[in-house]
């Protein structure tokens, strides 16, 4: 019999090809922490270290960040470490006394914040850890389910913050499936544009009421004759044929 918190894939194949028809019982749904918020940003490669800084400087607490590979937890240490302090840095290159120290400086509040590769995503209990950061999304859905596991722990609440590249978006089906809700892909924050203006006609103040005509004057009806001016010359047919008469008046009586 083999007991386990989480099976992995490669180690259950291990397993099904060494054991004699072996049963699997589990116990409980797999589903990711209904505690903990989860975003996922779209950006670029390059901006996933600016954004990153941002979402640090905010924290108070523990932050756990996961990085793909262990050269890209050693680069990306550097980064953070030239920056801020209590970083410790988690992955199996490093020796037996360095990885136990990175741990218990996390656990005890030596290190606030902790950049490992999955080797920190199954098996580790720390309390209270803030916020976990997915700087490369991980390369399976169960994987990601395990990381964000790290945070929201018992009756706690925490933050899932996932930097998704055009490259890892063809992870997001497995994710939602996962999640049995869609999760929505948000623009980095560092370039998305302000938010949206009213329109400008709802946003100009209303004319003030058009002013009524001046009412007539002691002596006469001063606007009177702009009007008429404004009215200009009468086109109706009866004008026209007035306006031939008198023409024709005016010949005969010139002749």
């Amino acid at each position: 019999m083999m007991f386990t918190a989480t099976l992995p894939a490669d180690v259950e194949h291990i397993a099904r090809k060494s054991m004699h028809n072996p049963i699997r019982i589990q116990i409980g749904q797999t589903a990711p922490a209904h505690r903990a918020r989860q975003e996922l940003f779209e950006l670029s490669e390059e901006a996933k270290s600016p954004l990153l800084q941002k979402l640090l400087g905010q924290c108070q607490g523990r932050v756990l960040v996961f990085v793909r590979t262990k050269r890209g937890v050693d680069r990306l240490a550097r980064v953070v470490m030239s920056r801020l302090r209590g970083v410790a840095r988690l992955h199996s290159d490093r020796g037996q006394t360095e990885r136990d120290a990175a741990m218990a400086g996390f656990r005890e509040g030596k290190y606030r914040i902790l950049i490992a590769t999955d080797i920190a995503a199954r098996g580790l209990d720390v309390a209270d850890i803030e916020h976990v950061i997915n700087y490369d999304v991980p390369q399976s859905a169960d994987d990601y389910l395990h990381r964000i596991g790290r945070t929201a722990r018992v009756a706690a609440s925490g933050r899932a913050t996932s930097f998704v590249t055009r490259s890892d978006q063809g992870l997001l089906a497995d994710l939602e499936r996962l999640n049995g809700a869609r999760l929505p892909l948000r623009p980095n924050p560092l370039t998305a544009g302000p938010a949206p203006r009213e329109d400008a006609r709802d946003a100009r103040p209303p004319r003030p009421p058009r002013r009524a005509p001046d009412r007539a004057r002691e002596g006469g009806h001063p606007r009177q004759g702009r009007e008429e001016r404004q009215a200009g010359p009468d086109r109706s047919p009866a004008s026209g044929a007035r306006h031939a008469a008198g023409s024709q008046a005016s010949a005969h009586a010139a002749s």
